[in-house]
């Protein structure tokens, strides 16, 4: 994904979205990939947003667990040097 992120984002794209809310599913009613993935994997693609320098991260959540989320959110942004967009109702 990380791979695919760069391309992208070297092609044009202005970032990445991540949703871990049970509100966004697929046209079928399934829950989506994101909304489990760990925290290895989108640090990996914020990595790539870091090499690619350029994109932004855009993230919205449940934030069943605010603690852990909040504490994602701040080292996605430290470590992948990107602008950090959340979705906030």
């Amino acid at each position: 994904m990380a791979q695919l992120t760069y391309e992208g984002l070297m092609a044009g794209a202005v970032g990445f979205a991540s949703s871990r809310t049970v509100n966004h599913r697929s046209r079928t009613g399934q829950k989506i990939g994101s909304l489990t993935a760990k925290s290895e994997e989108l640090l990996g693609i914020g990595q790539a947003l870091r090499k690619a320098g350029r994109g932004v991260f855009q993230f919205v959540s449940d934030y069943r667990d605010v603690e852990y989320e909040l504490g994602l959110l701040r080292r996605l942004a430290q470590e992948c040097g990107r602008p950090l967009s959340i979705s906030v109702l």
